[in-house]
């Protein structure tokens, strides 16, 4: 990504102005008769029309939401300076701000792989109120547990010694829309089918 200029390059409507912005473009396209028209990106126009667009910080901040990965999946990426938001946010000192103050860019973590309790804590800072999107093990389940009312999209990979845990959340997910947990098998590995116990543990969850 090139850090863009926001000087003006002539007369004209201001950066933040969008319905002059609009207004230009639509002469623009009655002056060709035409339905859709293009600016190269390097030309005169296509510069001024694209960083115009660009200092509308609720426009870009719709631009760094479609560079997260779609969700729901199964994993969830550690942040990374390579990727979205995290990459965004240091791409020059206008696009930051707008980046660190969208919530929905902040709304996704992965507790896993030696994560760090202070990051999480600033990336939850960032999300302000917004439903969550996380990835835990059992080791992390304890920072992602006082934050079930805000669950949205889940994945657990945990061992049956946490159920109790999960039953904490009965009546606390009011933002849940999917679920997955896959429990550990190693405690059972070395039994055979026969040997394995008449009632595995189970939890009410829901």
């Amino acid at each position: 990504m090139q850090r863009t200029s926001r000087a003006r390059t002539g007369p004209g409507p201001g950066p933040h102005d969008m319905d002059a912005i609009s207004k230009q473009v639509t002469e623009d396209l009655e002056k060709e008769n035409r339905k859709a028209i293009y600016y190269p990106a390097e030309s005169a126009r296509g510069r001024e029309v694209r960083d115009r667009v660009l200092a509308i910080g609720d426009l870009l901040a719709v631009i760094f939401v479609h560079c997260l990965p779609v969700m729901p999946t199964n994993e969830y990426s550690y942040p990374s300076p390579r990727h979205a938001p995290m990459l965004v946010a240091h791409v020059c000192q206008y696009w930051r701000p707008v980046a660190l103050s969208t919530p929905s860019l902040w709304s996704c973590f992965a507790l896993e792989n030696g994560f760090t309790n202070r990051l999480f804590r600033l990336w939850m800072k960032r999300s302000g109120a917004m439903p969550l999107s996380l990835s835990a093990d059992k080791d992390s389940l304890s920072f992602v547990l006082p934050l079930s009312s805000r669950w949205k999209n889940i994945t657990f990979h945990l061992n049956s010694g946490c159920l109790p845990f999960l039953a904490s959340i009965k009546n606390k997910i009011p933002n849940l829309h999917r679920l997955f947990v896959k429990f550990s098998t190693r405690e059972y590995s070395s039994w055979t089918y026969s040997a394995l116990p008449s009632s595995l543990p189970t939890c009410d969850v829901f």
